[in-house]
């Protein structure tokens, strides 16, 4: 790994705080549009698999934001 200069995230955040911040920001919008998109499915009379690609994706947001809040919260916890 190469060293960082700064252990700011904006300005005058830690680092850390910054991935708890953006990793739960990822997780609330891509779960809430996964959901949204999910069940608005049964509504839509246009191309379901545009649909179903936005929801997984959407997902894999979700799901990589709760393993960025994972290890950020981890690597807090074990420094």
């Amino acid at each position: 790994m190469t060293a960082v200069p700064t252990r700011t995230f904006y300005c005058c955040l830690p680092t850390r705080f910054g991935v708890v911040i953006v990793a739960l920001i990822g997780l609330l919008g891509g779960g809430l549009i996964a959901v949204a998109g999910g069940l608005n499915s049964r509504q839509i009379t246009g191309s379901r698999v545009s649909l179903g690609i936005s929801i997984a994706v959407y997902s894999l947001l979700a799901f990589v934001s709760i393993l960025g809040l994972v290890g950020a919260i981890g690597r807090k916890l074990v420094l």
